[in-house]
């Protein structure tokens, strides 16, 4: 059984064209992933803008509504999915990585170098 993802906090922006927003969703264990959440609607406006009648972009996470009810629930919905699998996956960013202990005089002692 996959590892059980939690969600620590959801921030939806402001809706950056009617019907569509951009959502960061933070992870307990300090993870993070941005993507598109959008109403069912937005599909027919995207390709109908589109000159070449569709639209290729990142994954998009469908909601009947941008109320932070209804997003909250498809965000809880697709961590509880496969351990969280889609929310760890796509457009993830990375955790910032810990300084690297390599650098140090210490390490560079253990290596056979002087420290400076």
């Amino acid at each position: 059984m996959p590892a059980q993802c939690r969600i620590s906090s959801i921030e939806l922006a402001e809706p950056h064209e009617a019907g569509c927003a951009r959502a960061v969703v933070k992870l307990e264990d300090g993870k993070a992933s941005t993507f598109i959440v959008a109403t069912l609607d937005q599909p027919r406006r995207w390709t109908a803008e589109s000159k070449a009648g569709f639209r290729l972009t990142n994954p998009v996470l469908f909601v009947r509504s941008l109320d932070e009810e209804a997003v909250a629930q498809a965000m809880g919905w697709m961590a509880m999915d496969m351990g969280g699998f889609w929310l760890r996956y796509y457009n993830s960013e990375k955790r910032p990585s810990p300084p690297s202990p390599s650098t140090g005089p210490a390490s560079q002692a253990a290596r056979g170098k002087k420290a400076s």
